[in-house]
């Protein structure tokens, strides 16, 4: 019937889905591109802070080069990682004032690598947290060989649909037997 043929092409979508979910193991590679800052505060008496950012995932942790004097820096500098479990991955990213003898916080922003399309590159802008300012980092995160396979989305809506459809029919054919069932008895 109509229904059992929703239902079963819902139900093979459904599978496949989870078959290539479940093939994938959790480790992989991670390229982390920072791109730029705007609006960082100023926490020198004197002149124009020279900011860094500090970047940490997992158990491995790299820095920028000091961009000279400017609260609207560029570093486009690109680091990789070797994910042990991308799925739960974290990289907490810590942008720095150099100074001669201790560097300044300036503020900090921690994104999860889960969610991530494979082999797509997510450039966005974040709000950075314990920031005196309203300053933002932005950042381009690409799942080299992890993430959801490119399309999947479009898959799930559609497995969407048809177990919506599949539902509207079964109440259809429900409300048939019940109708039915009824007549028997008048």
């Amino acid at each position: 019937s109509f229904c059992t043929l929703l239902i079963s092409d819902f139900k093979s979508t459904h599978h496949s889905l989870q078959k290539r979910h479940k093939r994938k193991h959790n480790m992989g590679k991670l390229e982390v591109r920072v791109i730029e800052a705007k609006k960082l505060p100023n926490p020198q008496t004197f002149g124009s802070p020279s900011p860094y950012v500090k970047i940490a995932c997992e158990q491995n942790a790299f820095k920028t080069q000091a961009a000279k004097d400017t609260q609207e820096p560029q570093w486009n500098e690109e680091f990789k990682f070797q994910l042990a479990d991308a799925s739960l991955a974290q990289v907490k990213f810590e942008i720095w004032n150099k100074n001669t003898l201790s560097d300044d916080y300036m503020g900090s922003y921690t994104v999860s690598v889960s969610g991530l399309v494979k082999g797509e590159l997510k450039d966005e802008w974040y709000i950075l947290q314990n920031c005196k300012t309203n300053g933002e980092i932005r950042i381009g995160l690409t799942a080299v060989d992890f993430g959801q396979e490119p399309g999947i989305k479009e898959h799930a809506g559609k497995a969407k649909e048809v177990a919506k459809e599949g539902l509207e029919a079964a109440k259809g054919a429900a409300k048939d037997v019940i109708g039915g069932v009824k007549g028997l008895f008048k």
